[in-house]
């Protein structure tokens, strides 16, 4: 829908791990995303291998 519109969706997550992965799965099928804000500092928040970016 997004695209169709021609807008950007810019999507922010400060839920569990498991509602992360489904925004952050969602922006990368978007093709309007660009920016996936997390909270920071970036906590474990029950994830068994913490994972980061560069």
């Amino acid at each position: 829908m997004p695209a169709k519109a021609e807008i950007n969706v810019e999507l922010q997550s400060w839920g569990s791990s498991p509602s992360t992965d489904a925004n952050l799965h969602l922006a990368l099928a978007n093709g309007n995303s660009r920016y996936f804000e997390v909270p920071v500092p970036i906590d474990d928040f029950s994830l068994k291998v913490l994972i980061t970016s560069n």
